[in-house]
C-alpha cells in the first residue's frame, strides 16, 4: 500500500495554494515539507497517477510512474523523500512546514490609463 506524495516544483503561490487547499479538502491531517526546489505534500491517502495529476503533481513523476504501471503491473512507486545525501557527504531533513502562515506576496497590478494625448 502507497500512501500520495505530490512534488510541487515550484514557488509559484498560486499553484501552491490550488495543491494545499484541494489536498486539505480531501484529507485534513495531510502534511507540507518545504524542499529546496518547491514544496512536497504527503497524504494517508491511497496513491493513484489520476489523483496525483489532480493535485498538479510534478509531470516527470507522473509519466515515470505511468512507465512503471506499465511495465510492472499495479506499481505506482509514488515516492517523496524527507531527507537527502548530496556528495554523499551531508544529510539534508526537510522539515514540516505550516504553509498558511508563511509570508505571501500581495502582488497588484497598476495600469495607468488615460495620460497625456500627443499632437
Amino acid at each position: 500500500m502507497e500512501y500520495l506524495g505530490v512534488d510541487k516544483d515550484t514557488k509559484n503561490q498560486f499553484e501552491v495554494l490550488k495543491t494545499y487547499f484541494n489536498l486539505k479538502y480531501l484529507d485534513p491531517d495531510a502534511k507540507v515539507l518545504e524542499g529546496k526546489r518547491g514544496y512536497n505534500f504527503v497524504s494517508k491517502l491511497l496513491s493513484s497517477v489520476e489523483l496525483r495529476a489532480y493535485l498538479g503533481d510534478d509531470a516527470d513523476r507522473l509519466w515515470h510512474s505511468q512507465i512503471r504501471a506499465m511495465i510492472h503491473k499495479n506499481e505506482v512507486m509514488d515516492i517523496i523523500f524527507t531527507s537527502k545525501k548530496y556528495a554523499g557527504k551531508k544529510w539534508i531533513k526537510k522539515e514540516e512546514i505550516n504553509l498558511m502562515s508563511m509570508p505571501f506576496k500581495v502582488v497588484r497590478s497598476v495600469r495607468k490609463i488615460g495620460g497625456k494625448k500627443s499632437d
